[in-house]
């Protein structure tokens, strides 16, 4: 999984990363207790031109936003 970083949101005590996973391109949300390891890519990084996370998380209780 190559995976561009952009947000780090905490929600009831856990972590959460949100990023572009290079195989698909909608915003994609990882825990980050749950990652096993981590490792360096030859993969360009993806910057972030299309999610404002102030106004994506305005209106949200958690980590989960429904995309409609």
């Amino acid at each position: 999984l190559i995976f561009h970083p952009y947000y780090l949101k905490q929600y009831n005590n856990r972590w959460f990363c949100f990023g572009v996973n290079n195989e698909y391109e909608t915003l994609t949300n990882l825990a980050l207790d749950r990652i096993l390891s981590i490792s360096d890519s030859k993969s360009k990084y993806r910057d972030n031109t299309k999610w404002q996370f102030d106004e994506y998380f305005e209106d949200v209780v958690g980590v989960s936003v429904n995309d409609e």
